[in-house]
């Protein structure tokens, strides 16, 4: 087969670039957006198909939920945390178990910035799931110092030093991006000393976090 430009003439083939990428495999970016609409329906819906039990269909509810859920902003997945609905506490179990499905740095800013109205055992659920998230941008690591207190249990340092090493291994992980939560894990350190056992297991705690 042989390719003519519209003067007859036979053309050559445009020059390739260096970069193979597979359209197939290579994964795509992710744009948030305003889709609350959606989300309302879809989370109505899910919490009625769960109402007294499981139903066949609940599954695929659920799955069209985190899809949808992965493609929202931060403020769209806040805003579906106060949708008004009957049944309240089985509205916020469904929301909580997708948003920790969602695995988004979106979804992340969004469980930082509710992870105080929490109880303890929907915050060891949510900082374990930050682990899930592959793409984590600067915005995310500057929230997730918030949780990097003296108290922190050890899945916080571990789950943010996972975050901080995916950031790092996606961007060019300037040195200038890490100062401040570096910082925070240095300072929680105490100069490495432990004066007491619970002094020792936070010192520990935070060396595997800097590991990871």
């Amino acid at each position: 087969l042989k390719i003519k430009n519209v003067a007859g003439l036979i053309s050559v083939a445009p020059q390739t670039g260096n970069h193979g990428v597979s359209i197939i495999f290579q994964k795509p970016e992710v744009y948030a957006t305003k889709n609350l609409a959606a989300l309302k329906t879809a989370l109505t819906q899910l919490v009625i198909s769960l109402d007294s039990y499981v139903k066949k269909d609940s599954a695929k509810g659920f799955i069209e939920l985190i899809h949808l859920m992965r493609n929202a902003d931060t403020d769209t997945l806040l805003e579906l945390a106060v949708v008004p609905h009957p049944n309240t506490v089985l509205t916020r179990k469904v929301y909580l178990d997708a948003l920790f499905h969602t695995a988004t740095s979106e979804s992340a800013k969004a469980i930082f910035k509710q992870f105080n109205k929490m109880n303890e055992q929907e915050k060891l659920i949510a900082i374990i799931s930050l682990n899930l998230i592959q793409t984590v941008d600067k915005d995310t690591l500057n929230q997730a110092i918030t949780l990097l207190t003296p108290t922190a249990s050890k899945h916080v340092y571990l789950s943010i030093g996972s975050l901080v090493s995916k950031y790092c291994q996606s961007k060019a992980c300037v040195q200038g991006d890490l100062d401040v939560i570096t910082k925070k894990f240095v300072d929680n350190l105490k100069h490495c000393k432990a004066n007491t056992r619970k002094d020792e297991d936070r010192i520990v705690n935070v060396l595997k976090g800097i590991a990871n």
